[in-house]
């Protein structure tokens, strides 16, 4: 203002001081706003970059314990199957016998030492101490014996595993021990992510670049669940796992790809990637390589037996005809696993296998099992989701499960308690606790059993026998069932040719589901069941009054002879005698 009233009256030179004054207090007043401002972006941005930090490293902590709770369940497992099968042999006398614990020894052995040198692999290559050591020999060749080991997993997955060559019989100079490392680890990774009954196949090519060059490109496809497009750039990392699906989190440690991209960087080839979920993987890697300049190979290749030759039993072969022996059913994707639980069972029980989770819920179901033992991670679903699932269907509710698995937390065993599972056992397990665990289960069941007997065979009307039924709050979805199937009895009470097979139908099960989910609750069969239960509601209506011998007869479906044999048999005393006591 004073500017301003300077030059009103004139006097410019005074007007002109207090207009410096006035720009040099506006730039000092701009300086400080802009030195503010900027202090304010930089500490924005020191925090942002601190969030972001702290993010990542929160991530790559979990990453990390998740890796390396991978690697203690891939420990954990090979270590139950030399410690189990050691014991067994110390037991044994028969040559065959253990000759078979030896040969599963020996195959977790290397897979022990195979996951060991992985890891020493990766530590070489980050330090910078992994060498390219070069041999001479076949290269299609050294590929087919590779490709040809994988053939008893492939068989035993019901996997179809094809290898197509266009190789050429020259001579090559490569690293045998490398390549064993990349293909073995590629086909290993296609068949943890196939299911059964898919497809992997191994294309090879040779390209001649200039005299004394090869160009080599490997392709190994698989039919399996696929890698969405935002995972395939960390499928390589370390610690990284591919999404939250289970079908990632429960295989294997992710060291093995990262082994991959190390290798083939360090003999500076290339890897490319194409996968669609759902529908399939493909990994293609190619080398540059030099054609041999001497005649004669070099090339001694080592590959491990990784994989059991005895092959499981079918599921037909599985049930035998013995309607006394227990029905177990064994869910469990290691193959050593399910040869060394089988002979610890199988004179107990008749044992059938599902390799995953989801074939093991279907099993569950069709079979109706007295007892199922399961691992934890599995492909497509895992323990805790089979647990869950078959808890809350009315078919399997019943059936006791025990959970098998290297993942020993208390947090995981809480969660497999939580979902339903009524024995938690880490491996390695001792046999003899294994054995004392289904004992009791089994005990559980017939208790279970009696319970159940003890409200048919005494209930005086339909009414008090589903009161007492439905008390049983533990035991509710097995009520329920029970409920249903003495519905559709009373529905056909009178009618004489109601047989188990009509039963089944009504209630849109088969006959030995039916007939499975009934012994398992009630230790009688089909036929057993209607039948007491008829004569009990006969029994009910004499006691009650207003019916005759005769009319109840007929109206539980009986003819009079043969009712009055079977009411006596059923009850010690004949239907006369009852209706002419003075209760009645």
């Amino acid at each position: 203002w004073l500017y301003w009233t300077y030059k009103a009256v004139g006097n410019y030179k005074k007007a002109l001081e207090f207009y410096e004054r006035h720009e040099e207090a506006q730039k000092e007043k701009y300086k400080e706003a802009k030195k503010k401002n900027i202090q304010e972006l930089h500490a924005q941005f020191e925090t942002k970059e601190k969030e972001a930090e702290i993010k990542r490293v929160k991530e790559l902590e979990e990453m990390k314990t998740r890796f390396f709770s991978q690697i203690t369940h891939e420990l954990r497992t090979p270590v139950a199957l030399i410690k189990g099968p050691l014991q067994e042999i110390r037991k044994e006398s028969d040559p065959a016998k253990i000759d078979h614990f030896a040969n599963i020894i020996e195959r977790n052995s290397d897979r022990l030492l195979l996951l060991i040198n992985q890891l020493l692999d990766l530590n070489k290559v980050e330090s910078k101490m992994m060498e390219i050591q070069l041999s001479t020999g076949s290269l299609s060749d050294f590929i087919e014996r590779l490709v040809n080991s994988f053939n008893v997993q492939a068989e035993y997955k019901k996997i179809e595993l094809k290898l197509s060559q266009n190789s050429p019989k020259d001579l090559l100079q490569f690293d045998a021990d490398k390549f064993e490392k990349i293909v073995f680890n590629l086909l290993s990774n296609a068949f943890k992510f196939t299911p059964p009954h898919g497809s992997i196949s191994v294309v090879t090519e040779f390209y001649s670049l200039e005299e004394e060059l090869t160009e080599f490109s490997l392709t190994v496809t698989d039919s399996g669940i696929g890698i969405a497009n935002e995972e395939i750039d960390r499928i390589f990392d370390r610690f990284y796992q591919a999404g939250t699906d289970a079908h990632f989190t429960t295989q294997g440690t992710g060291i093995g790809l990262s082994l991959v991209k190390e290798l083939i960087e360090l003999m500076k080839g290339k890897l490319e990637v194409e996968s669609e979920l759902g529908v399939g993987s493909s990994f293609c890697v190619s080398f540059p390589l030099r054609k041999a300049l001497k005649a004669e190979s070099d090339l001694t290749p080592q590959i491990p037996v990784l994989f059991s030759h005895e092959l499981p039993c079918s599921t037909e072969e599985g049930i035998a005809k013995k309607e006394k022996t227990p029905l177990l059913l064994l869910v469990e994707d290691n193959r050593d696993m399910q040869l060394y639980v089988s002979h610890l069972l199988k004179d107990r029980f008749q044992v059938l296998q599902a390799y995953n989770g989801a074939e093991g819920v279907e099993m569950a179901k069709e079979y109706i099992p007295d007892l199922i033992i399961t691992d934890v991670m599995m492909p497509k679903k895992d323990g805790y989701q089979l647990c869950e699932e078959l808890k809350n269907e009315v078919l399997t509710s019943h059936i006791p499960i025990v959970m098998l698995t290297a993942k020993n937390s208390n947090k995981s065993r809480i969660a497999g308690l939580t979902k339903g599972a009524d024995i938690y056992l880490g491996k390695p397990f001792q046999a003899k606790e294994l054995d004392l665990s289904l004992s009791n289960l089994l005990v559980l069941r017939s208790e279970m059993q009696k319970k159940f007997n003890e409200q048919l065979v005494n209930f005086e009307s339909k009414e008090e026998l589903e009161l007492a039924t439905g008390k049983f709050e533990e035991l509710a979805l097995e009520s329920q069932f029970l409920k249903r199937v003495m519905d559709k009895i009373e529905e056909n009470l009178d009618a004489e040719n109601f047989t188990s097979n009509a039963l089944a139908k009504k209630m849109f099960l088969s006959n030995s589901q039916l007939y499975r989910k009934i012994q398992a609750l009630t230790n009688s069969s089909v036929t057993k069941f209607i039948r007491e239960y008829r004569l009990c509601r006969a029994k009910s209506m004499l006691l009650n009054g207003g019916y005759t011998v005769q009319d109840a007869a007929f109206n539980v479906g009986y003819s009079l002879s043969y009712f009055s044999r079977s009411f006596k048999n059923q009850f010690g005393v004949s239907a006369s005698t009852l209706l002419d006591s003075p209760k009645a």
